[in-house]
């Protein structure tokens, strides 16, 4: 069974991330604001995910997406010391 993946290329807002071109290189030279839209934007794909998705899948997608805004919020904490 193939692996569900927000990450992947062309899948809304991460055609222009998706992970082939991702390294932890490119994030240490991020900006804390780009690094919080860099999070932002899998939550909302897994919210718009969540929205059609059956019954099943409804709750991951919502998991995933609070984690994702979990993360940015605690960039956003950061970034403010």
């Amino acid at each position: 069974m193939p692996q569900l993946s927000v990450f992947a290329a062309g899948v809304g807002h991460w055609g222009v991330w998706g992970m082939d071109g991702f390294t932890a290189e490119r994030w240490s030279k991020l900006t804390n604001a780009e690094r919080i839209e860099h999070c932002q934007m899998p939550a909302r794909e897994a919210d718009t995910f969540a929205q059609s998705a059956g019954p099943e899948l409804r709750g991951m997608y919502e998991k995933l997406a609070a984690q994702w805004r979990a993360l940015a919020a605690e960039i956003e904490g950061t970034s403010k010391w």
